[in-house]
C-alpha cells in the first residue's frame, strides 16, 4: 500500500459523499506524478509511470464536509447552470479543499452528472490556482479566491 492507494480510497469516499460520478487526481509526489482515477461504477485505479493497476484497499484521508445534490440542470448551449443556491460553490469549495489535502501541486477533477448526459459539470482544482468549471466541453476559469470570495 502507498499514498496513491490512500488517495484512491479518499476519492471513493468523496464520490460517495458528494454524488460525483467520477474523480481523477494527478498526485504531486517526489517520484513524479501519479494518476489516480475513481469511478462510481468501475472502482479506482492507480497509474505510476507505465504501471497501471487496481487500487489496493487503504484508509482514506479526511474529506471535507459535503452535501450531495439532485441532478444539476444545465443548458450547455447557453452555458447556464440551474442549481440550489450555493450548490456549485459548495461542490467547488470541497473539491479545492480536497486538492489541498492531496498535497503539493496535485490536481483534482470531479465530474458530476447533470440533466444533460452529454454535458456533465466538471470541477478542476489545484492549490494556489483558480478553480475551473466546465459544462460539457466549455470551460470557465473562475475568479481567484472563488468560492470563498463572492462572484462579481
Amino acid at each position: 500500500m502507498n499514498g496513491a492507494d490512500a488517495a484512491a480510497a479518499t476519492l471513493a469516499a468523496f464520490l460517495a459523499a458528494s454524488g460525483a460520478r467520477s474523480a481523477t487526481a494527478v498526485l504531486d509526489t517526489d517520484a513524479g506524478p501519479v494518476l489516480v482515477e475513481c469511478d462510481a461504477t468501475d472502482g479506482a485505479f492507480v497509474t505510476e509511470g507505465e504501471d497501471a493497476r487496481p487500487a489496493l484497499p487503504a484508509a482514506p484521508l479526511p474529506i471535507p464536509h459535503l452535501h450531495s445534490f439532485e441532478l444539476i440542470e444545465v443548458d450547455a448551449g447557453r452555458a447556464e447552470i440551474t442549481a440550489p443556491m450555493g450548490a456549485v460553490a459548495h461542490l467547488a469549495g470541497a473539491t479545492a479543499e480536497l486538492a489541498r489535502t492531496l498535497g503539493g501541486r496535485s490536481v483534482l477533477t470531479a465530474e458530476f452528472a447533470t440533466t444533460d448526459p452529454l454535458a456533465p459539470l466538471t470541477i478542476a482544482a489545484r492549490p494556489g490556482e483558480p478553480i475551473v468549471l466546465a459544462i460539457g466541453e466549455e470551460q470557465f476559469a473562475m475568479p481567484e479566491g472563488w468560492p470563498d470570495r463572492p462572484l462579481g
